[in-house]
């Protein structure tokens, strides 16, 4: 796997750049990464399309909540019609994110 040292994203091998960040990726996370600070990353929310996954995340953000998108790859979005895209957050704020997403009602 490929990750962005930026915002911690998980990429398959083929991927070279982060899709948000624009950054070039990397086989492994820097090691002040959240990880190795023992958070437990969990998908709460996953579609096919980005919009509904970015209004999710944007959400979560305004609530203080990390946030990561994983299998969306920009420069080849139709990927993700295979796979999904995911949103994850920390286990610890699994509850309160679902709660949150629950509430905005997007498909």
């Amino acid at each position: 796997m490929k990750y962005c040292p930026k915002c911690k994203t998980e990429y398959e091998d083929w991927v070279k750049f982060c899709a948000d960040c624009q950054t070039k990726l990397t086989d492994q996370l820097p090691p002040n990464n959240n990880q190795a600070q023992g958070v437990n990353f969990v998908t709460i929310y996953k579609n096919i399309y980005l919009p509904p996954v970015e209004m999710a995340k944007s959400a979560l953000e305004n609530e203080n909540i990390l946030c990561n998108i994983k299998g969306y790859d920009g420069t080849r979005p139709g990927l993700s019609f295979g796979v999904g895209i995911e949103l994850q957050v920390p286990e610890k704020d699994r509850s309160r994110a679902e709660k949150i997403i629950k509430d905005l009602n997007i498909k």
